[in-house]
């Protein structure tokens, strides 16, 4: 008995339908290839330009390491001053702090010139103690200060040179102005020395005792 003969079903494209598979495909090839080649590589001279930038930050940023290390193991110089010397930083002043002429601590030099004795002094005179009081009792100088430093005469005027007057701190009260307006020879600078204390900022001063006095005490 003969088998009955077998029958293959091929199934095959269509030749136009693998024509416009292969159209396909050439087609979006192509277009592929035409999108990546859009942007044009840079040119070897910026290319060069990037490599050589590169390499010259490294090289600072390598020579900065060793200077930036050094600083940060260096203490800040306020620091070192404030530990070697004690002083504080909250110290902030421009100007130095005043140095006394005098070898003598708590003492400053006074310059005084009698005209009635026609004597110059140079005394050191205490801190706190009135110019009256240095004239009088430390210079040993004529002076007759009658109400004894009570603002209550004008027997103690004196007149302060012009630069000596710029270092007194206070200005005149209104008792010792009317006390000055009844002295002779006032001037500018006049003051009564039993108003006037002694301050380091007065080391150095100069003053002249005028060879007329008036009492206005009447003794």
């Amino acid at each position: 008995m003969k088998a009955a003969p077998r029958h293959c079903l091929c199934l095959s494209a269509p030749a136009h339908h693998s024509d416009l598979g292969r159209s396909l495909y050439s087609s979006h090839s192509s277009t592929r290839t035409a999108h990546e080649t859009k942007v044009p590589a840079p040119p070897p001279s910026t290319a060069l330009f990037r490599e050589a930038l590169d390499i010259h930050t490294l090289s600072m940023y390598r020579l900065a390491l060793p200077s930036v290390a050094l600083w940060a193991r260096r203490p800040a110089a306020s620091a070192v001053f404030a530990a070697s010397s004690g002083a504080s930083l909250r110290w902030c002043s421009s100007s130095p702090p005043s140095v006394s002429s005098s070898a003598t601590p708590g003492k400053v030099k006074v310059h005084i010139k009698s005209e009635t004795e026609g004597t110059e002094k140079t005394v050191e005179a205490a801190v706190g103690l009135t110019l009256m009081e240095v004239i009088r009792d430390v210079a040993k100088m004529d002076m007759e200060a009658a109400c004894d430093g009570t603002c209550a005469c004008s027997t103690c005027h004196v007149i302060f040179t012009e630069e000596s007057y710029q270092k007194l701190l206070d200005a005149p009260s209104e008792d010792e102005m009317d006390m000055l307006d009844l002295a002779p020879k006032v001037t500018s600078t006049s003051r009564l020395s039993c108003q006037v204390k002694i301050t380091p900022e007065l080391d150095g001063i100069s003053v002249r005792i005028p060879n007329e006095m008036e009492n206005q005490m009447g003794y």
